[in-house]
């Protein structure tokens, strides 16, 4: 079976961002969390949502050696 939450511990290293940052995204609503006795569990749906809304980087590669 497919885990579809996860601990705020996990998601720090799935996202990967800070305790405080996970905290911040909650709070703005940007992942969805449920809460099971006083785990935070943050709905894997959510962080792949997150991680698709991420700007793709511009990498400068004129200055590397040829």
């Amino acid at each position: 079976m497919e885990r579809r939450f996860l601990t705020v511990k996990e998601a720090k290293v799935a996202i990967p961002a800070s305790h405080d940052k996970i905290y911040k995204l909650i709070r703005a609503g940007q992942l969805e969390v449920r809460k099971l006795g006083r785990r935070t569990l943050i709905s894997v749906a959510s962080i792949e949502r997150l991680h698709d809304t991420l700007p793709r980087a511009d990498i400068d590669r004129s200055n590397e050696a040829a």
